[in-house]
């Protein structure tokens, strides 16, 4: 039986549960800073079901709004 995941798109998960995700975490935050000087950028979040690519977009853009 597949181990549940605490990722839920929509549903807020605290940040301790992003381990391992600072690399990504920094790529989207150097992409939103560029953004802000005219400079746009694709990015691109995949993974397996379950993994967090909503969290981790739902985060970032949080981040990105402060």
């Amino acid at each position: 039986m597949k181990e549940q995941s605490p990722f839920s798109p929509g549903l807020p998960v605290p940040i301790e549960y992003f381990v391992g995700r600072m690399d990504e975490i920094m790529r989207i935050e150097r992409a939103l800073a560029q953004a802000a000087t005219g400079v746009n950028k694709n990015l691109f979040i995949t993974g397996e079901r379950g993994i967090g690519k909503s969290s981790l977009a739902i985060f970032t853009t949080f981040k990105a709004e402060r």
